[in-house]
């Protein structure tokens, strides 16, 4: 339960920061308008509407819950390197953010009543929220921060504007990709241990 509560924050803590950036990472790296910005950056909600119920469905007829989940978070760690350090379209790896948050939340949400009791299951969906917004609180602040201290000025029409090199706050969500995948990896192995209840990677009973 305190891997999938963690790989939770880590996770969340990866994307959403990072689909509030996007459209001014766009701006600032790529020079398109904001418009134009604004349009690419919701690849990642466009994949999102797309996957889900698929992934959803893929859950429940097949488990494979916590592969779902490494899956999910191993895919974090190229896309933002990509859109940090590279020129290739973000329009690519913004979509395939888009596939991930697809891919964990409905593995992980279906997870935790395999795991924990029945009489417990609010008090866990409560838990694993709180620690969720925890980083949530958390992460955007040290993004900002991060985003700060790389950020510069220069003179444009006689007019100083920031300019805001993103690289360092891409390499922390890739970071916490990696810390994710961690996660879902002790979360794969700690499960196969299990001697009580079921597994999560197999099919839940009616």
């Amino acid at each position: 339960f305190w891997f999938i509560s963690l790989l939770c924050v880590t996770f969340y803590s990866a994307v959403f920061p990072f689909q509030a950036y996007a459209p001014d990472i766009l701006v600032q790296k790529f020079n398109y308008s904001e418009i134009l910005a604004g349009s690419i950056a919701s690849a990642l909600i466009f994949g999102t509407m797309i996957f889900t119920p698929i992934f959803g469905w893929l859950v429940d007829r097949f488990g494979k819950r916590a592969r779902l989940m490494m899956l999910g978070s191993l895919l974090l760690i190229p896309c933002h390197l990509l859109i940090g350090f590279t020129y290739i379209p973000p329009i690519i790896p913004i979509f395939v953010v888009g596939i991930a948050l697809s891919l964990v939340p409905a593995a992980l949400w279906a997870a935790i009543p395999m795991m924990v009791p029945e009489s417990r299951l609010g008090t866990a969906f409560g838990v694993v929220g709180y620690i969720q917004n925890v980083g949530l609180m958390l992460f955007p602040y040290i993004a900002g921060r991060i985003s700060d201290a790389h950020t510069t000025q220069k003179l444009v029409n006689g007019q100083s504007v920031p300019v805001v090199d993103y690289s360092s706050t891409m390499l922390m969500f890739a970071l916490l990709g990696a810390v994710g995948f961690m996660f879902s990896i002790l979360l794969k192995r700690a499960d196969s241990r299990r001697s009580e209840g079921q597994s999560i990677e197999s099919v839940m009973r009616g």
